[in-house]
């Protein structure tokens, strides 16, 4: 293949024209056959306008983080943890509701990450509202669809990296908790009803045969 005048045309030896380009990122190929060079370049000139048109439309049709979100909490209007998702999406929105969907990821999240760990907030709870934008992207890229049927994220959704959470040291129960705890149970057995107060004195004397009772507020509630 032979180059010609313009960039992107070649011709074989037998005057063939073929089109061989590419243009951002889009590549354009036909064969044309037996055409004037001047033919070949409105091919080129319309296959070109073809594609800038199909990216903008592309790029305008693309939605944005808020339209996945807003589409996810009217879904979620069922749920019991509504407003619990309604709260994190309201933090996430300063740093993506702009962003078109596809461009979510661990490095536009991390202004979010960081301002929350400066403000103190736990790992754990960071992660819930990366745990939200993780959902939304699986659900941008599995079930919404636009009117042409393609996905509003039309490709994987990115891996969300969590936070490492510390997990809580255990509490100790002292003997003091755990009589409190008991006296507050017996107090409402107590309270009840006639039947159920059988068996608080029940506990009670349990209690008594051993020698002792948890605390004297359970002799008190249960007597």
């Amino acid at each position: 293949m032979a180059a010609t005048r313009t960039q992107g045309i070649t011709v074989d030896s037998n005057g063939n024209l073929t089109i061989d380009k590419e243009h951002r990122g889009v590549r354009i190929c036909f064969r044309l056959g037996p055409l004037s060079q001047e033919d070949a370049e409105h091919r080129l000139d319309a296959e070109i306008a073809r594609v800038e048109s199909e990216l903008e439309h592309k790029a305008a049709s693309q939605p944005r983080f808020a339209d996945c979100a807003a589409r996810y909490l009217a879904e979620s209007q069922h749920k019991r943890s509504v407003k619990l998702v309604a709260w994190h999406i309201r933090l996430l929105y300063p740093y993506l509701g702009n962003l078109e969907v596809n461009r979510v990821h661990d490095r536009t999240l991390e202004p979010f990450i960081a301002d929350r760990v400066a403000a103190g907030v736990t790992a754990t709870t960071i992660n819930r509202s990366l745990e939200v934008v993780r959902t939304i992207l699986n659900r941008s890229a599995r079930s919404y669809r636009d009117d042409d049927g393609r996905p509003w994220l039309d490709a994987l959704p990115p891996l969300i990296t969590m936070l490492p959470e510390t997990p809580r040291l255990p509490y100790p129960i002292t003997w003091e908790t755990d009589c409190s705890r008991s006296c507050l149970h017996a107090l409402v057995v107590w309270r009840s009803s006639p039947s159920t107060r059988a068996c608080a004195r029940a506990t009670s004397a349990d209690w008594n045969g051993r020698g002792r009772f948890p605390c004297p507020r359970w002799a008190a509630v249960c007597s």
